[in-house]
């Protein structure tokens, strides 16, 4: 079967070649030399890339398990890494925020090829998704970005956090991330605070990226506070913000009289009630800021096959947010469609981003830590953050190839993701490739037996 050659700038091979290229032109310090840092960046984005913490290994001849001179070159372009705790080190000296201009290289690329012209809604607006996650957990401080959070039993812990802005749309299942901004110790001391600062400067972020872009922000109740939304609007943009059920119900107790009213029924039989109470002041003490507040009541009924027959299961859920958007008859489900598309947001894309982070497989830093050798993480500057980075970087590779290469199209409609990147390491492990194209043609002619 014959298929058109990757996509010029977009495809995998291009993709590669400019983060290396963007890669080479970060100066660290004098101890880190320019092919070197290279190297070590783009043999831990390769290992993000395969999903195979394996690749940070190396073994007593410093080669790794795709070898220093065979398939890490003909794929990734590096050219040696004398032994992981090197590569390690390296890393460790590197400021994160370094990695911005790569990040910007390819949302350059995405801009320019009309990629997210298929990603408007709402009119000619564009969906920028906001999330936060954390990783790794641990019961003590190991590092200087680590920040501590309060589990459900009681308990304290140490982890890092980091959110996420990503170029999203509820049809596509593609989304495309910006640099994550970690939640930093010397950010405000509550969680909301906190993760309002990190919200501040992806915004920012965003906004320098995308200047002319129309974006609608979606993110969960606790940035709803009002330096947050001046902030937003102070970069023209528009937001969908969650609400507490409780202080929305006080606002519409409030204005009680200037509650609009609204029960929409569809095809497949579930029922949508709705309380709007439009041009309302975020609170009493802040007039100048208009939101229109909504509380949403689904009622679906379902059927569970079980062993005597067919039952009837009705599940009501509840929905609380605010937003200046205009709220009329044809924009309400249009919003609420996008409001509720962020748990599928979340659960696809920070579930994927999770997968590379809690992955099953043994910890290649296992033997290291056990090592009578001074441990590499103990007491490291920036080395999760910068792991962090290079772990998202390689999903927006892998989300951009998804949207425009035929090859890795064809592969993904025959078999599932995580099949995908098990076979795809296997063939990378022990056979000599000479570039992507040859190994996706391997890929295929796997699947495809005749």
């Amino acid at each position: 079967m014959k298929f058109p050659e990757f996509r010029k700038d977009l495809g995998k091979p291009y993709l590669l070649e400019a983060i290396r290229d963007s890669f080479g032109a970060i100066r660290a310090g004098r101890q880190d030399r320019e092919h070197e840092l290279r190297d070590c960046l783009m043999n831990g984005l390769a290992g993000f890339v395969l999903k195979d913490r394996w690749l940070f290994d190396f073994g007593p001849d410093g080669r790794s398990r795709l070898g220093s001179k065979g398939n890490l070159e003909s794929l990734f372009g590096v050219a040696e890494v004398r032994s992981s705790r090197e590569m390690l080190r390296r890393l460790d000296r590197l400021d994160s925020s370094l990695l911005r201009p790569t990040f910007n290289l390819l949302h350059s690329r995405i801009r320019r090829s009309g990629m997210l012209d298929d990603y408007t809604l709402l009119g000619d607006h564009h969906l920028l998704s906001l999330a936060s996650t954390e990783y790794p957990t641990s019961p003590s401080s190991v590092c200087k970005c680590c920040t501590r959070g309060n589990s459900r039993y009681g308990s304290d812990y140490f982890c890092h956090r980091m959110l996420i802005g990503m170029i999203c749309h509820p049809d596509h299942r593609q989304a495309f991330p910006l640099m994550p901004e970690h939640i930093r110790f010397g950010d405000p001391g509550t969680r909301s605070e906190a993760e309002g600062a990190a919200a501040r400067r992806c915004i920012d972020n965003a906004r320098s990226e995308y200047p002319r872009l129309p974006l609608i922000v979606l993110q969960d109740g606790r940035s709803k506070d009002a330096a947050y939304i001046r902030h937003l609007a102070k970069h023209d943009l528009r937001f969908i913000l969650g609400a507490r059920e409780k202080d929305l119900a006080r606002i519409l107790q409030a204005g009680e009289s200037r509650v609009r009213k609204l029960d929409i029924r569809e095809e497949d039989g579930s029922r949508h009630q709705f309380r709007i109470l439009r041009d309302i002041p975020l609170d009493a003490s802040r007039r100048d800021l208009r939101i229109h507040a909504i509380d949403h009541r689904e009622t679906r009924t379902d059927r569970v096959r079980k062993r005597h027959g067919i039952e009837e299961r009705v599940k009501i859920k509840n929905f609380a947010w605010i937003t200046d958007l205009p709220v009329d008859e044809e924009t309400l489900m249009p919003i609420m469609r996008v409001k509720r598309s962020r748990w599928r947001i979340d659960r696809e894309i920070l579930g994927t981003i999770k997968d590379l982070v809690e992955s099953p497989e043994p910890d290649p830093f296992e033997d290291l830590v056990e090592s009578p050798e001074p441990d590499p993480f103990e007491n490291h500057k920036n080395l999760s953050n910068v792991l962090a980075c290079l772990m998202v970087l390689a999903f927006l590779v892998d989300q951009i190839e998804s949207r425009t290469c035929p090859l890795f199209r064809h592969i993904l409609e025959r078999s599932v993701v995580r099949d995908v990147v098990s076979l795809m390491r296997s063939y990378a492990m022990f056979r000599p490739i000479k570039d992507w194209e040859t190994l996706y043609r391997a890929l295929i002619r796997q699947m495809n037996p005749r």
